[in-house]
């Protein structure tokens, strides 16, 4: 009796596809109510649940991080969309989130602060602002090719150490990576702007590449990207619009970047750079 007890819990506590049930998400109609949006996840770690077989019996630590797969349909219905703040602040440590999912919506997994690993579906298209933000333990991603809009500060404050950019998306919006642990990005050809703060505060960032198609920097984009030594212009781009903010100040897109070489200064002063490093 005693071993198979222990088979059991065994396979509760370390079975990393650990299944979410249905009664552990609450949920709306989407708006053409042809599927299902979360709106909140109550749903508990293994050792909150009760030992089956065993009268009463818990495991202990109660609450403790653990990860999440999403179910496919909810009350017969697919899941279309995560809500706003449906997973803000949980303690889970990754996530897999189904095919049909076309929406994160706004701060939907902000300040989980254990949250390791995302894996997105291939139908996903939108990933709204803050969604991921504060979620200090989240190195990499694949964001799917598929997506179309990315919202501002939507991977903000993260452990970010590297990331792929879709092809449809020709702005890298406000904020989008603003204080993450990035160490050298390529930025792929196609994309036009690199908006307000996009990269600020990126402290480990030491090599960016730009693209031949840049035609705007914003302000503050690579402030105080104290690392970056490596800025790769492509010999094509003959001036690049760069932006301020306040608009009667200079240029400080890359304020705060005193180790970029004097050659790749005098560079961007030729594009029309007319602040401080």
């Amino acid at each position: 009796m005693k071993k198979i007890v222990f088979t059991i819990i065994t396979i509760f506590l370390f079975n990393p596809l650990w299944a979410q049930s249905e009664s552990d998400f609450i949920v709306t109609f989407t708006t053409d109510r042809a599927g299902v949006v979360i709106t909140d996840y109550i749903g508990r770690s293994p050792s909150d649940r009760p030992i089956p077989g065993i009268e009463g019996g818990f495991y202990t630590n109660p609450g403790s991080p653990h990860p999440v797969r999403i179910p496919t349909t909810i009350q017969n219905l697919p899941v279309k969309e995560i809500g706003d703040r449906a997973f803000r602040g949980k303690d889970i440590t990754s996530v897999i989130i189904p095919e049909g999912v076309t929406k994160i919506g706004n701060y939907s997994f902000s300040s989980c602060s254990y949250l390791s690993s995302v894996t997105f579906p291939n139908t996903l298209t939108h990933i709204s602002e803050f969604a991921f933000s504060g979620c200090r333990e989240l190195r990499t991603i694949t964001i799917p090719s598929n997506v179309t809009f990315i919202g501002q500060a939507a991977f903000s404050n993260t452990g970010l150490t590297s990331i792929n950019w879709p092809s449809r998306l020709t702005t890298i919006p406000n904020a989008v990576f603003a204080q993450t642990s990035l160490q050298s990005i390529v930025i792929p050809e196609g994309v036009t702007i690199i908006a307000d703060f996009a990269f600020s505060n990126c402290t480990s960032l030491t090599s960016v590449t730009l693209p031949s198609t840049i035609v705007e920097i914003g302000s503050e984009a690579f402030r105080n990207c104290s690392a970056l030594f490596t800025l790769n212009i492509p010999t094509s781009i003959s001036n690049i619009r760069f932006v301020n903010l306040h608009g009667f100040m200079p240029h400080n897109s890359f304020e705060g970047c005193n180790r970029i070489p004097l050659a790749t200064q005098a560079r961007l002063r030729d594009l029309g750079y007319e602040g401080n490093f």
